[in-house]
């Protein structure tokens, strides 16, 4: 029988680190869609270079909103997109430090945009591993894993 997301569905977020997430998710998606406009506000360079902030942070939104509702299906997705946000802040604070010395495009300095994508990385670290030691962990009431 084919899984459908009303199978899926729960009644409530099963616990507190699942709501932090999914509502980090949220706040962490709607200030990245800002700040990434601002950081590139009259100097926008090739698209691919900020494609993925986009994209990641309308999929952080969506995806926490509809875990908030209730929807399993949302909150693996979520974990997914916060495990590629990770890996693309960790991408992002490396090759700021490397280029610590250049000009940065936009109105932002190089060295404060470096520590606010470092803060950034930590924030989205917290996200994807609340979410995960609840999705993955052993239950310690029956010992199974949690993800199905």
């Amino acid at each position: 029988m084919p899984l459908s997301d009303t199978t899926l569905r729960v009644k409530k977020i099963s616990t507190t680190k699942q709501m932090l997430s999914s509502r980090l998710a949220v706040a962490f998606g709607l200030f990245l869609l800002i700040g990434e406009t601002v950081r590139n506000w009259g100097e926008w360079e090739e698209w691919y270079s900020y494609f993925f902030d986009y994209l990641f942070a309308t999929l952080l939104v969506a995806f926490g909103v509809m875990s908030l509702k209730g929807s399993r299906w949302a909150l693996i997705s979520l974990f997914v997109v916060w495990s590629l946000t990770v890996a693309v802040f960790t991408y992002s604070v490396i090759s700021h430090v490397l280029a610590i010395n250049e000009r940065t495009n936009g109105p932002i300095p190089q060295i404060p945009l470096t520590l606010i994508i470092g803060a950034l990385d930590i924030i989205a670290l917290v996200g994807l591993l609340s979410l995960a030691s609840t999705l993955f962990l052993a239950d310690k009431n029956n010992g199974n894993a949690r993800a199905r």
